[in-house]
């Protein structure tokens, strides 16, 4: 453990039991001067080894720097072990339980199993300690055995080897205690352990998704803190390998240390190669998915989908049931789907049966007020790009967001006209509906069916673009301006969207704000001197008549 949390142990002097008096903190203090005597005594020699008894007796005080001494002691006793040969642990596949593999007839080998069986229950208890210092320390003496192991292993075994079970267990107590530990712990596992080493990054992604498949429970009380949690650490996960080079950190033992000490050992590893990450990340990931997602991880993982999962996943394809159930929601869940669908549409040739009338449907009201309006219509113009689209489709498109426009906000207008133009210079088989003005007189006349989801029957190659000429009089100068280029001559070729996408309410104000002032603007020579000026001489009557409060307001 760092200096920083040692540091911050020795601060949090707090008791679970109450305030603590003089007497206990004496008592306190002769513990944490003991500590370390015990642990040089067991050290020197096996006959002072039952004195790792009061150790553990210790990892459970009340008191979380004798508790922290205590689990940081036995830690460094028990890689002595493991080290020496005096402690084997093997991990059995069917019961996850260790056991001793060198000395199964030796009590003394017994002995030590079951102080690290003893320990290990211990650590996974302070792993939802109160103390968030404490939890922290829990997990590194734990991955500190866990090295050890490892190394041992791998000495023992002539070739790679990795505690995975050990890790599992790790893992799957996490998903226990989802609903108390901490933020700090989570975060501490991700940023020294997932993103730092290849191995454990590697192993966790196994643990995670061995976890889903196997042992969740749809039905438990932790449902929404174990999908919350699992979430939260795939998301954390930022850095993944992009050839085999990449892979080189290690926690245990690397390639290159085993190829220098053991250079006939087996060098055959899946964690040694890009696609066997790539494996566990999607397995990770895919058994995930299939939990009951809240609304806010539903969302975010859609944010995500195409840039941090789609790129490392091995078969992209595995994101297509979720990716179209999420399309068919409707609403912002919808709108979030197009990104990663797009990808598989455009990337991987995947053929989406009537993806035109689904990305119709979400033109509705309320498209022009959300939050991810900008990403939409990036992802729309693509879509709409294609010449071979016929013109009845597109006519509807465009049909349906000049309606919209009639109950947007500025910002949504502004966004909304250069995509419509846009639309009609790359399909000129349209421009008819700009040109249509004087058989459609009145809305009420306008043969276009707002509410047809069969975009062969809105009748929107019979309308015109009325709403466009309303908004010819809209009340924000930059609405009206923009809108005034249909009835100009439309030599130019597009607008570049990204200029109109970003717009708010806020950053048009500062626009107009900037805006250099040509002519000074008229004002009043006179200031009036009261709220309300009296002009004629039947109001001065009233004037005389009225209340004090009202005189007040003269100035």
């Amino acid at each position: 453990m760092s200096s920083t949390n040692d540091a911050t142990l020795k601060r949090k002097r707090t008791s679970l039991g109450g305030v603590a008096n003089k007497g206990k903190s004496k008592v306190e203090g002769h513990l944490i001067d003991e500590v370390p005597k015990i642990k040089k005594s067991i050290l020197e020699g096996k006959k002072n080894w039952n004195e790792i008894l009061k150790l553990l007796e210790y990892s459970k005080h009340i008191n979380p720097e004798v508790v922290y001494l205590s689990i940081k002691a036995i830690q460094q006793i028990i890689c002595t072990w493991i080290k020496s040969g005096d402690l084997v642990l093997q991990s059995v596949e069917d019961s996850f339980v260790v056991e001793s593999k060198s000395f199964e007839s030796s009590q003394l080998s017994n002995w030590t199993l079951e102080i690290f069986q003893s320990y290990q229950t211990q650590l996974f208890k302070l792993l939802s300690h109160e103390d968030s210092a404490l939890q922290v320390g829990a997990i590194e003496c734990y991955f500190n055995i866990l090295k050890q192991q490892a190394i041992a292993g791998t000495n023992s075994q002539k070739k790679y080897y990795y505690p995975t079970i050990m890790h599992y267990r790790l893992v799957r107590q996490l998903f226990k205690l989802s609903q108390l530990i901490s933020s700090e712990l989570v975060n501490h596992f991700v940023e020294k352990f997932c993103l730092g080493f290849d191995d454990t990054r590697y192993h966790t992604y196994f643990g995670i998704s061995k976890f889903f498949r196997d042992e969740f429970d749809k039905e438990g009380d932790n449902v929404q803190s174990q999908v919350k949690l699992g979430f939260d650490v795939l998301s954390m996960i930022r850095t993944f390998p992009s050839s085999n080079a990449d892979i080189k950190n290690y926690w245990g033992v690397s390639p290159s240390a085993l190829r220098e000490t053991l250079p006939s050992a087996e060098f055959n590893h899946s964690s040694f190669e890009l696609k066997g990450h790539k494996k566990v990340f999607t397995d990770a990931w895919v058994n995930l998915l299939k939990q009951p997602l809240s609304d806010e991880i539903f969302k975010r993982t859609l944010i995500l989908i195409q840039k941090k999962i789609l790129p490392n996943i091995n078969q992209p394809l595995l994101m297509l049931d979720f990716l179209t159930i999420s399309y068919d929601q409707g609403g912002v869940i919808s709108l979030l789907a197009l990104n990663g669908l797009f990808d598989l549409i455009n990337t991987y040739h995947v053929d989406y049966p009537l993806f035109y009338e689904k990305l119709y449907k979400l033109l509705d009201w309320d498209l022009l007020h959300v939050k991810y309006r900008s990403r939409f219509f990036r992802l729309m113009e693509l879509f709409l790009n294609s010449t071979h689209l016929a013109a009845y489709l597109v006519a509807a498109f465009i049909k349906r967001l000049s309606r919209l426009t009639l109950q947007a906000p500025p910002a949504g207008i502004v966004m909304v006209v250069p995509v419509i133009y846009n639309l009609l210079m790359k399909h000129p088989s349209c421009l008819s509906l700009i040109h249509r003005t004087s058989e459609i007189l009145q809305a009420s006349e306008d043969p276009f069916d707002f509410n047809e989801s069969d975009l062969s029957k809105t009748k929107a190659m019979d309308s015109s673009l009325w709403e466009i000429q309303t908004l010819t009089n809209h009340y924000h100068p930059t609405v009206s301006s923009l809108a005034k280029v249909f009835s100009e001559k439309m030599n130019k070729p597009n607008y570049p969207l990204e200029e109109f996408l970003d717009h708010t309410y806020n950053s048009m104000m500062d626009s107009d704000f900037n805006k250099p002032i040509k002519k000074t603007p008229a004002l009043a020579i006179d200031a009036t001197k009261t709220l309300f000026p009296v002009e004629e001489e039947e109001d001065k009557d009233i004037l005389s008549c009225s209340t004090l409060s009202t005189k007040l307001w003269a100035f």
